[in-house]
């Protein structure tokens, strides 16, 4: 099972399969995360999850988490390399603490994601 991640017009702007952030509709890897910490495909941490918000590192919302959905068409092998490529790229793996504003980020999970 896949967790749906929604924006704040209730639209899927990712899933979340294990510990990877996949596009909706390619289930292209866009970020991962590990343990509450959010990090881009280039391995830059870019934010938290924080109950079930994923927060940039403002604490803006990214994405809200909302219900389980059953996989898509996963290629896991091809997925675990590319996993294996962003985690070899983390420097850093730690954030300050993150105080939730309860206002939605200006740029989207995606756009986020793919920024250094």
């Amino acid at each position: 099972m896949m967790t749906c991640l929604y924006d704040k017009m209730r639209k899927p702007v990712a899933y979340l399969y294990q510990f990877a952030i996949l596009e909706p509709g390619t289930y292209h890897l866009i970020g991962l995360m590990l343990g509450n910490c959010v990090f881009s495909i280039q391995g830059h941490l870019k934010g938290k999850m924080i109950g079930h918000q994923l927060l940039d590192e403002s604490g803006a919302i990214l994405a809200e988490e909302g219900q389980k959905t059953p996989n898509g068409h996963i290629d896991k092998s091809s997925l675990l390399e590319q996993v294996w490529n962003v985690l070899v790229n983390i420097r850093q793996h730690t954030l300050n603490f993150v105080h939730p504003s309860g206002k939605w980020a200006d740029k989207p999970l995606a756009e986020c994601l793919s920024g250094n």
